[in-house]
């Protein structure tokens, strides 16, 4: 099985931590330190999630991210169409002689239709709120915290 991709998982924890800040900034160090990983990863991450107006930067030593609208608005839908907006499914290249290689082309736009279809609805029904009610009180509490 090939690679899979840990964007929506990057962008949901990230969105989790900037919603425990209740108002208050994170920056990309705070992120990142959450997450395991370097800063830049992080600015780069949210960059398609500010395109798609679920947070907004705040510029300056004290600044970050902040949630552009409550979690309860925040659909996780919102989020993968953000972070993934090419699908769940792709199709490689066959050679040009073979007539399966001609024909599964269509076959998998459709089947990658209906797992895209399937996949919206399902994360149609959570917000990043019905992430965030379920962490433990000992990640709430140290995500409060002030920045790194």
């Amino acid at each position: 099985m090939g690679a899979r991709s840990n964007r929506f998982a990057v962008a949901l924890h990230a969105l989790a931590v900037i919603a425990e800040r209740k108002g208050e900034p994170a920056s990309s160090d705070w992120i990142a330190h959450s997450i395991g990983t370097n800063p830049v990863v992080i600015r780069r991450a949210m960059a398609p999630l500010r395109d798609a107006g679920l947070v907004a930067s705040v510029a300056g030593a004290s600044g970050g991210f902040l949630l552009a609208k409550p979690a309860e608005l925040i659909g996780l839908n919102q989020v993968w169409a953000a972070v993934e907006p090419a699908g769940s499914l792709a199709c490689h290249e066959g050679s040009e002689d073979c007539p399966v290689a001609a024909q599964l082309p269509p076959i998998l736009a459709e089947i990658g239709q209906d797992m895209d279809r399937a996949l919206d609805t399902s994360l149609r029904a959570w917000r990043l709120s019905d992430v965030t009610r379920r962490l433990c009180p000992e990640m709430k509490a140290l995500l409060a915290q002030k920045p790194l």
